[in-house]
């Protein structure tokens, strides 16, 4: 179940998972289509920091190989 307050998250088992799909362009440097990670919190205020910190690591690192 996707958390509609907080983007790219989802709950499991009580707790905060982060989960992004990779973009066509990327998908052959990826053996899945989805990236999933738990966030470690029940917290919504940390996931959501959490969240985002991840998500703009992730976009970081997806131009790093576009541009390689």
């Amino acid at each position: 179940m996707l958390t509609k307050t907080i983007p790219h998250t989802f709950i499991r088992n009580g707790y905060y998972c982060f989960s992004r799909r990779v973009p066509s362009d990327l998908r052959d440097h990826y053996s899945y289509h989805r990236i999933v990670q738990g966030l470690r919190t029940t917290s919504a205020q940390k996931a959501k920091v959490q969240a985002s910190i991840t998500s703009a690591k992730l976009e970081a690192y997806w131009n790093q190989v576009r541009l390689a």
